[in-house]
Parts: C-alpha cells; structure tokens; sequence
C-alpha cells in the first residue's frame, strides 16, 4: 500500500513542536515517526522537577507510548530532537544557536504548548498561553522554509455562546497585543490569586480598577483559560501577516481510541481523573448534571486532526498566500457525545470489573445538580 497524499508531505519535513511532552504532544509526535518519514522533530522542553529537557525526553521514549514505533523502526527515535526552552518566555527561551537552527530548517510548526489550570490567574496564565503566541510569530516570520503553522486552540474559547463558528473572533479592542503588553506592564495581581486576598497598600485601588477592566472583558467566561486562548487566537489573526496559520479547537480530550493502541492516558485530566477517583473510593459525589454531554474527542483522533490540518494550510497558502485562517472545531457533536451518566455507567462497570489496588473505599458514588 503506497503512501497517502498527507504522508507524502511530511516526506523529508522538519518539524518544531512546542508542547511535546504534554498528553497531546506526545501522541502527535508518536504518530508523525510512525507513520511519516519527516526528516527531525525539534521538541521545546524546558528542566522540570530536578530534570533535564534530554532526561524528560527519555523519559517519555520509554513509556508504552512508543513501543509500536520501537518495534517498527527502532531508528525512528533518532529523528527526535529537543531544544531547551521555555514557552513562558522571551523567545520562548531559546538560545541564539536554536534559533538559528528553527530559522534554516523548520517547516511545519504545532503550537501545543500552554497553561491548561482552570483556576490560575490571568497574569499566571499570560506568558504560556497568550506572549508565548507573539513569540512564536516573531520566530516563525524568520523561517525560511516554513509552509505551515497549527495552534491549538481550545472548543470552549466562547463557552459564553449557545454557538462557536469557526472563525477568529474580537475578544478586546485591537490590536490585542496593546491590551496584553498593558496587562503584564501594570497588572500585577488578579482576582483569586492569594496575593490579591492579601494585599493592602496604596497601589490596591489601581489594581482593583484594572482587575474590574478584565472582568468586563471576561464577561460570563468561566476562567482565565478559556479568555486567554481567545485573545490568544485575535492575536494570531492579527499579528501573522502572510503566514500560512491553521487553527485547532478540540474539545475534553480523552485517551486514545485505536492508535498506538486503545486507552493510552498519562494524566488524570478530565473524565480520567473524575473517575480515578471514584474507583479508589475518594468521591462520593460530585456536582455535575448527568443529563449533560461529555463532549470528548480521542486524543489520536485530534493528532491526526492536526497532521492534515498541517498537510492542508501548506496546500492552501500556496494558492493564496493571504487565505483567512482556517479554523477546525473539533468535537463530538450531539450524534457521538454521550451524558455524564450513561458515561459514568461504564466507568462504574470496568471499576468494578478491574478495581484498583489502593481502594481505600468500594466505588461508588452520584452526581448532584448545583441548582
């Protein structure tokens, strides 16, 4: 069986990957040495927990992630390379001699790389999620062989909305860059950081009034993330120029359903978690309408999203290099998506099936509606 069209294009490409060793970066880099034949992969890492971004490297080349690619072409890890980095920093924290290396060789960029805590504040959150976006632009406008740049975005930017279309919309006045450059310049402390409860001082009621300018912005968004991966996206819209720019929106993304293999997870994110705790006995109850969908989308399937998402922006810059910017929402829908507690059903069931070895209590449990 010969190669797809979508393989063939990868043929021979260099690839810069930021947020690689996250769960999706992970799984995108896995399915690009398995299947493709790109020439390198530069993976941003950064030192995390007393390791080296090379220690951390190894580290995620030895889980089961990777088994299907050592058992096919052992070789193929060595098409792996990492630049140490930081994606909360200038330059996303690359050194003159990476830089140069992204500027001569890198032709498809993702951009996975951010601040996924619900609970963080907006100053916390600004440097992954939205500087690193400028920085990432002001990196890609000096590659020379560039064809195509992913972001990866998030379904639940205009949660607020009974709608998302799949266009960039205007979350403040632009240029937004303005608005974020004001933010990180004065904008010291924000609602629900622990400083902010603390603070007394003569600077509190600026700070006060600047916080009420964000709230406005905000609106009836739930959190910091979900405002920061929206200005992030008017951001991109505004600042690209004439690069070839897709972006992705996935929704809760779940473990895998088929590729390398069914059910891979490394992290306690989402429905994962939840049920994690149930099945040791930690939660009896959790607010939650069961009636509600769990819109999640396997983790493999948006991978692969993002390989043709890539594939297809190159194709399309090359007949008109000032195309919008594609935008792909990807989602379960109402057809795939299944309630809270038919979703808890089966989780119930394999708990039960397959009980865990640390259970402090039998698994059980329900969901209560805050209202």
């Amino acid at each position: 069986m010969g190669e797809s069209e979508i393989q063939h294009f990868y043929d021979s490409k260099v690839i810069f990957v930021t947020g690689a060793t996250g769960f999706l970066g992970k799984v995108l880099v896995e399915k690009l040495l398995r299947s493709t034949k790109v020439s390198k992969i530069y993976m941003l890492a950064r030192k995390k927990k007393g390791l080296s971004p090379l220690q951390r490297l190894q580290n995620i080349l030895n889980s089961p992630l990777f088994h299907e690619v050592k058992k096919v072409d052992p070789s193929a890890l060595e098409r792996i390379a990492v630049l140490e980095g930081d994606s909360g920093k200038p330059r996303l924290g690359l050194e003159d001699n990476s830089l140069q290396i992204l500027y001569s060789q890198v032709e498809v960029v993702f951009h996975s790389a951010a601040n996924v805590r619900f609970n963080a504040g907006l100053c916390e959150i600004l440097p992954s999620n939205v500087q690193s976006v400028l920085e990432l632009l002001n990196i890609c406008k000096n590659m020379k062989k560039l064809q195509a740049v992913v972001h990866l975005s998030t379904a639940y930017l205009h949660c607020q909305s009974s709608h998302t279309t799949e266009t960039v919309l205007q979350v403040v006045p632009p240029p937004a860059k303005v608005f974020v450059n004001h933010l990180v310049k004065n904008f010291t402390l924000v609602a629900g950081e622990e400083d902010y409860q603390k603070s007394i001082g003569e600077d509190d009621q600026k700070r006060i009034m600047e916080d009420d300018i964000v709230n406005g912005y905000l609106g009836s968004r739930p959190n910091n993330y979900v405002f920061s991966k929206a200005l992030a996206e008017q951001i991109l819209a505004e600042e690209r120029e004439n690069l070839p720019v897709c972006i992705v929106r996935p929704s809760i993304i779940v473990p895998t359903l088929k590729e390398p293999f069914p059910g891979w997870v490394d992290n306690m994110n989402g429905p994962t978690g939840l049920f994690i705790i149930a099945g040791t006995g930690y939660m009896r109850t959790a607010v939650i309408d069961e009636d509600m969908k769990v819109n999640g989308v396997p983790v493999d399937i948006c991978a692969n999203l993002l390989i043709v998402a890539a594939a297809k922006t190159a194709h399309d810059s090359r007949v008109n290099i000032n195309a919008r910017i594609t935008v792909y929402n990807n989602v379960a829908g109402n057809t795939a998506s299944i309630s809270w507690k038919r979703a808890y059903q089966f989780a119930w069931k394999a708990l039960t099936t397959f009980p865990f070895d640390n259970m402090i209590w039998y698994p059980d449990g329900s969901f209560q509606k805050s209202k």
